[in-house]
C-alpha cells in the first residue's frame, strides 16, 4: 500500500504534423530536489514514445500544481549562486542508439546524452 501516491500523475500526448510533443502533470514538487529531474523524466519518456510512433520528438509541457519553494531555498545568495554559472550555451541533445522496438525493451544504454555541460553544485539545506 503506498503511503503517497506518486507526484507524477499524468502524461498527454499531442501529435502536430511530423511531431509529437507531451504534456507532464505533476500533483507536487520540491523543485529544486526532483524538478529537473521530472522534466527529464518527461523527455526521456517523450523521446520512447516519438520512436515507437515513427515521429520527432517535439516540446515538453510540464506543470505542477503545489511546487514546494521554502523561504530557505530563496534567499537571494543562492539564487545568484543558481544563475551566476554560464549554462546559457547550446541546449545538450539527447539521441536514441540502436533503439527496441517495444517500450518494454527501453535500457540506459538506448541513450546518448550529447554536449552537456555539468555545473558546479549549489548545496541546500532540505527542510524537515
Amino acid at each position: 500500500k503506498m503511503v503517497v501516491p506518486p507526484c507524477m500523475y499524468e502524461y498527454q500526448f499531442i501529435v502536430r504534423d511530423e511531431y509529437l510533443d507531451i504534456h507532464a502533470g505533476q500533483r507536487s514538487s520540491d523543485f529544486l530536489l526532483a524538478g529537473n529531474w521530472n522534466i527529464i523524466q518527461a523527455t526521456v519518456f517523450l523521446y520512447i514514445m516519438a520512436h515507437l510512433t515513427d515521429k520527432k520528438p517535439g516540446m515538453v509541457y510540464w506543470h505542477a500544481v503545489d511546487v514546494h519553494a521554502y523561504a530557505n531555498h530563496l534567499t537571494a545568495d543562492k539564487f545568484e549562486e543558481l544563475f551566476k554559472h554560464d549554462c546559457l550555451g547550446a541546449f545538450p541533445r539527447l539521441l536514441l542508439v540502436n533503439p527496441p522496438s517495444t517500450i518494454d525493451e527501453f535500457r540506459v544504454e538506448h541513450f546518448k546524452l550529447l554536449g552537456y555541460k555539468c555545473n558546479t553544485t549549489v548545496k541546500f539545506v532540505l527542510n524537515k
